[in-house]
């Protein structure tokens, strides 16, 4: 998805659970849970996805959630204004992050797992 736009969703912006796809160039804000999350039950499908030049804010959980798979990335990312935090990971391996710009958010990086 490229220069995509979600608002005012009462659940999550953009849900994704493929592999090798990418998310880019989005302004997602005021949805009700996450602005993009990448999940999978099975923690099969969801590889080696990005995550990147998106404005992530204002959302009512988190900015971005990556809660299953290996080798996602999300980088260059600015989030802000998020309920709980701006970039959560909390499942998976192998996934990272970097130049992801994070304030005034419950939490700015939040990684357990």
């Amino acid at each position: 998805m490229d220069n995509g736009r979600g608002e005012n969703l009462s659940g999550t912006g953009i849900y994704m659970r493929c592999k090798n796809s990418i998310i880019e160039n989005c302004n997602i804000y005021s949805c009700g849970a996450s602005g993009i999350q990448l999940y999978a039950p099975d923690n099969i499908n969801n590889n080696d996805n990005i995550v990147r030049n998106n404005i992530l804010h204002n959302n009512g959980f988190n900015g971005a959630t990556i809660a299953s798979g290996t080798g996602n990335r999300a980088y260059n990312n600015i989030v802000y204004g998020n309920s709980s935090s701006g970039i959560r990971i909390f499942s998976g391996s192998s996934n990272n992050l970097w130049n992801n710009t994070a304030y005034n958010n419950g939490v700015g990086l939040w990684i357990f797992g």
